[in-house]
């Protein structure tokens, strides 16, 4: 392998509203314009990391699930919480820090033969 001047790793935050229909929540046609833009982000991201692998530049997306956030918390009341973990089958919402784990092994060397995935972080919303 020859060096490289220029290497790193990119990684674009999604949703798994761009790979599936989002029934909670409102409902898919009160989120058709949000699941369509993380959609994008998700083709983008999979024609990025074609067009950067040959110049050693990785690029991966992240699509959390349901994740507690404090605007999350505010908006989601008990019954409106239990809609939604119905299609999850780990029962319970993801946390922040599940994602920035997922985030680090992205940025780091043990991801170093990955590009073009978009990792799901969403309790095994993804399997329905």
């Amino acid at each position: 392998m020859g060096e490289h001047n220029h290497s790193g790793s990119i990684i674009l935050v999604s949703s798994i509203s761009g790979d599936n229909v989002n029934l909670m929540a409102g409902g898919p046609t009160e989120n058709f314009a949000y699941s369509a833009s993380k959609g994008g982000i998700n083709q983008l991201g999979k024609h990025l990391a074609a067009s950067l692998a040959p110049h050693d530049i990785r690029l991966n997306m992240i699509s959390p699930g349901y994740t507690r956030t404090d605007i999350f918390d505010g908006r989601i009341d008990q019954a409106g919480a239990d809609v939604m973990l119905e299609n999850v089958p780990m029962k319970r919402f993801g946390l922040t820090e599940e994602i920035q784990g997922a985030a680090i092994f992205l940025a780091s060397e043990a991801s170093s033969y990955i590009t073009g995935v978009n990792l799901h972080i969403d309790g095994g919303y993804s399997v329905h």
